[in-house]
């Protein structure tokens, strides 16, 4: 029985990959079909979602075998101990499955010649430089862990708070944290208010902030892209006095950076629903955003999240060529229009969580040669090394 049990949730892995077409996240892909097919209980649900990342995971390395094959191989090369699903299966494999990475792959090759690491991430070519393809790729393979950021004056309660609640974490730095996933932190300390929950790398974008004593008075800041306002509440606790502006072209989700802003103690700051892919941004008229009024415009571009797709590895299943030049277009196409509003030597600091160059170098190259800036410094910010992102920013002036 407990063969068929593992062997149903093979059938039933294969049933959902087929289904879906990536044009919605997995994980809510997923939890969809499981409201629909509700007589999984929540290990088999656990189970048969662990199959069909581990699909995922191995991207585009072993597409001349079934689906059902690129599972088990995938769960193999993603497993690190014996475990029940690879003994039904795979007795063989697991007998091996401890085993380095190197080695599986060896095993894995007596049975899909021609299997590589290389072929995992799509587009290899384009990749930026600085960043070690090998470890990037391996880092694919595991969920990346959870990271927080103690805000400013609450470094000592975290501490004491993780420590009372018996919650094994690792501090990367003074303020930064690494966490279990599934932590559940809410019922023992107050988010926003004493820390975010933010990835490492995101945290690290911090270095390409422009010094403090950079400025004279409050420092304007225009967050043109705010998402969920993380790179905003750094830069709040990143200066002293600033005077904050945030603009997204979704509603939605300045309606949630709202209520974050309001739990985080930022109250003084201007909202704008902005298209900034239109030469002429709806949402911002001169009265309201002066140009050539911004010390710091931060432009967290839309991206193809590359740098982020251990966390939705589905992304590498369907990506296209193409999509990187229509990324980088419109990457260059939102920072062009904000550069009216950046005063004489003013910065703009751009920032895309991907790896590849028509994101990241090209974008830049383009901004510097076209609109006549100063590049100050840019790089990767790799966070294959913490578990955490993988991201691209650059500290350009006017």
């Amino acid at each position: 029985m407990i063969n068929g049990r593992f062997f149903s949730y093979l059938n039933t892995a294969e049933q959902i990959i087929n289904s879906y077409n990536g044009t919605s996240p997995f994980s809510e892909f997923i939890k969809s079909f499981f409201r629909s097919n509700k007589k999984a209980g929540s290990k088999d649900r656990k189970w048969i979602a662990s199959l069909c990342y581990a699909y995922f995971r191995i991207g585009r390395a072993a597409l001349q075998i079934s689906v059902r094959e690129q599972v088990v191989t995938g769960f193999y090369l993603c497993s690190t101990e014996k475990n029940e699903f690879l003994e039904a299966v795979e007795p063989e494999w697991n007998a091996t499955v401890a085993s380095s990475v190197n080695t599986k792959l060896s095993i894995i090759r007596q049975r899909i010649p021609g299997f590589s690491l290389e072929n995992i991430f799509p587009f290899p070519d384009h990749i930026s430089s600085g960043i070690d393809h090998k470890a990037f790729v391996l880092a694919l393979l595991r969920q990346p862990d959870i990271f927080i950021r103690i805000r400013p004056g609450h470094v000592n309660s975290v501490h004491r708070k993780l420590k009372r609640a018996d919650i094994n974490f690792t501090a990367l730095d003074e303020y930064a944290i690494k966490i279990p996933t599934g932590t559940d932190l809410e019922k023992i300390m107050d988010l926003q208010s004493e820390l975010v929950i933010q990835d490492y790398s995101s945290q690290k974008t911090a270095d390409y902030f422009p010094k403090p004593e950079e400025f004279n008075g409050p420092v304007r800041i225009w967050d043109c892209c705010a998402a969920s306002g993380g790179k905003s509440i750094l830069a709040n606790d990143q200066y002293k006095n600033v005077q904050l502006t945030v603009s997204d072209n979704r509603e939605s989700v300045l309606k949630n950076l709202e209520v974050r802003f309001e739990d985080a103690g930022i109250e003084n700051y201007l909202s704008y629903i902005v298209d900034l892919s239109k030469l002429v941004p709806d949402g911002v008229r001169a009265s309201e955003i002066p140009k050539d009024y911004f010390d710091l415009i931060i432009t967290d571009v839309p991206c193809s999240g590359s740098g982020t797709w251990a966390r939705t590895p589905e992304r590498m299943r369907f990506i296209k060529e193409d999509d990187l030049q229509q990324y980088s277009s419109l990457q260059f196409s939102i920072v062009s229009n904000t550069i009216p509003y950046l005063k004489r030597n003013g910065f703009l600091l751009y920032i895309t969580c991907s790896v590849y160059k028509e994101e990241n170098e090209e974008v830049v190259e383009r901004l510097v040669h076209q609109h006549q800036l100063k590049m100050i410094k840019s790089g990767i910010i790799s966070g294959t090394a913490f578990g955490a992102d993988t991201l691209f920013a650059a500290l350009l002036t006017s």
